[in-house]
């Protein structure tokens, strides 16, 4: 039986744990509503289907401001963050 938390691709095996797949989501939650800017606790909300306590609970879990802004389709967030 194979391990549903290990990936295994051309024969290699790749353990990237749940904790570090959250992280990334995390960090890369862009704004989804309009073409500006909003705070990455929204983002995550949208990305997540969460509610608004939840969000701003999830992007602390991982030590990013909830209150950063984010843009639409924007690659970095706005304000630097030394997370990667």
């Amino acid at each position: 039986m194979t391990d549903p938390q290990v990936a295994e691709i051309a024969g290699r095996r790749f353990d990237i744990p749940d904790h570090e797949l959250l992280r990334r989501a995390v960090f890369t939650a862009r704004a989804t509503r309009s073409r500006g800017y909003q705070p990455r606790w929204v983002a995550v909300m949208d990305v997540f289907l969460l509610g608004s306590t939840f969000a701003r609970h999830l992007c602390q879990r991982f030590g990013y401001d909830p209150d950063e802004q984010v843009r639409f389709g924007q690659s970095a967030p706005r304000k630097g963050n030394s997370h990667d």
